[in-house]
């Protein structure tokens, strides 16, 4: 146990590095979402394709300790700091393997991917942690339906569902392991089809308040396949690495392993949401065979590969294999490498806006353009139609939110997301008789200087000698003048 908590300590200090950075765009979605009115959190959350539970809680946050990064990503950091505690505490339970807990917990802590989201002020990574919270419930249920585990299962099936609605996904992986267990051990099933019936029904009567934001949700699906692509299902070794222990815990599962019961519910927590993600993207259904939607099942494949660790023959031999693992997983977290660059554990959010917003903000009372903002969102094609002020404020959030532009409301103004180089009628009117504009984009400074040459072709402004630019990782800004 205790060398479980040391392993905690060392993935809350990766976790807690880099907690000052500048918020990237869906991080400042939350911002936007925890800093307005009580009353407008769930709409904000909504046009964002999110439920609002996550934002409500972000939005007490910010009441009790103000407005900031740390504040944001709290909660993010304090669940991505807890998985390997709890994914050693499932390892354990079901094994009885110090080798397969302390792998698995070493593994999280490591990981690249889990550091950020753990970093991140977005509900991913409080949906990995009750993801293995309530996998653990589903195999203590199956053996013991207490009373107040069936509660817990609802409880935690509901919340889930609610802080990110494709972790919906995890309930099939359940009852398909509930049938694999009914079948290949049904003296140990003590958990009945009228049980599972009657929690699964609780379960979904709590998560019928959301339909109405589902059903918004499913009829702009097609904006995901500006993102989402069909994908092979073999995509999931790329995304998940670990996912290549799959065979062996298959093998080891055929050659009777003690551990074939864990592993029928890991595997089934690994593939089921995965396939029926892909089925219903390869169907065009709903395009989820993506990593930020399958984010649940992340510590299931890292578990499989723990747990294989365990079934070398000697208690040597099983040390060693975890050791090896947890070498392989450093090299390949980029941390070391990350570190002797820059002195960042990871690299992965290179959208400096609050650096952009607060050297623009000392250029605008010299320079007092209107400022136009490509911020890359795909919901910002619907501009183009006819729209509501919210549309607007959302397509702008990364300019008023944690960040805010010192300009007038009426001086910004959002781009589309395809074709931006072409302003519609309002903004020509707001911009011709000013002289000049500032560009913001969200981009390559190669992309932002192909939005800017679409609009100087258009009308809009001019390049001239000692213009201003600047780039902000992936965040330029650019003078346009007439």
């Amino acid at each position: 146990m205790a060398a479980a908590l040391l392993l905690t300590a060392v993935a809350a200090a990766l976790r807690l590095w880099q907690t000052g950075e500048s918020l990237w765009l869906d991080e400042l979605h939350t911002a936007w979402c925890a800093v307005g009115d009580l009353r407008e959190v769930a709409q904000r959350a909504a046009i964002g394709n999110q439920s609002p539970l996550y934002f409500w809680f972000e939005w007490l946050l910010v009441q009790v300790f103000g407005e900031g990064e740390f504040t944001l990503r709290l909660p993010s950091l304090v669940a991505g700091s807890l998985l390997p505690l709890a994914l050693f505490g499932l390892a354990w339970r079901r094994t009885q393997s110090s080798v397969v807990g302390l792998t698995a917990a070493a593994l999280i802590a490591v990981d690249h991917t889990l550091i950020f989201y753990a970093t991140e002020a977005r509900p991913y990574a409080v949906v990995q942690l009750l993801a293995a919270v309530h996998i653990a419930i589903t195999g203590e249920l199956v053996e013991r339906p207490l009373a107040w585990l069936r509660v817990a299962w609802v409880g935690v099936a509901a919340v889930l569902f609610h802080l990110h609605y494709t972790a919906a996904l995890l309930i099939p992986a359940e009852l398909a392991f509930w049938c694999v267990v009914r079948v290949g051990w049904p003296a140990a099933t003590k958990y009945r089809l009228t049980m599972l019936l009657v929690d699964a029904a609780a379960a979904a009567a709590l998560c019928l308040p959301a339909l109405a934001n589902l059903q918004a949700i499913f009829a702009r699906r097609e904006n995901w396949a500006a993102f989402v692509t069909p994908q092979p299902l073999w995509k999931l070794v790329e995304w998940f690495p670990w996912s290549l222990s799959v065979p062996f815990a298959v093998a080891a599962i055929v050659a009777g392993s003690r551990h074939r019961r864990v592993l029928c519910i890991a595997l089934a927590w690994l593939l089921v949401p995965a396939t029926i993600a892909w089925l219903a993207t390869a169907s065009d259904f709903a395009r989820l065979f993506f990593p930020r939607y399958l984010v649940a099942i992340a510590p299931a494949a890292i578990l499989i590969a723990a747990i294989c660790a365990d079934l070398a023959p000697w208690r040597w031999s099983k040390m060693l294999i975890g050791a090896l693992l947890v070498i392989v997983a450093v090299l390949n977290s980029g941390i070391v490498e990350q570190l002797r660059y820059d002195g960042r554990v990871i690299g992965d959010r290179n959208e400096d806006w609050r650096g952009a917003v607060n050297w623009l903000n000392e250029q605008l009372p010299q320079q007092p353009y209107p400022v136009l903002v490509a911020s890359g969102l795909i919901e910002a094609d619907a501009l183009r139609g006819a729209h509501n002020e919210l549309l607007e404020d959302y397509c702008l959030f990364p300019v008023t939110s944690l960040y805010p532009i010192a300009a007038k409301r009426d001086d910004l103004v959002p781009l589309p997301f395809r074709d931006s180089g072409r302003l519609e009628r309002d903004a020509r009117q707001l911009v011709a008789p000013r002289g000049g504009a500032w560009l913001v984009v969200r981009g390559s400074q190669r992309s932002a200087e192909r939005l800017a040459a679409a609009m100087r072709e258009s009308g809009i402004g001019g390049r001239e000698s000692g213009v201003e630019q600047k780039s902000f990782g992936n965040v330029q800004v650019i003078l346009l003048r007439q």
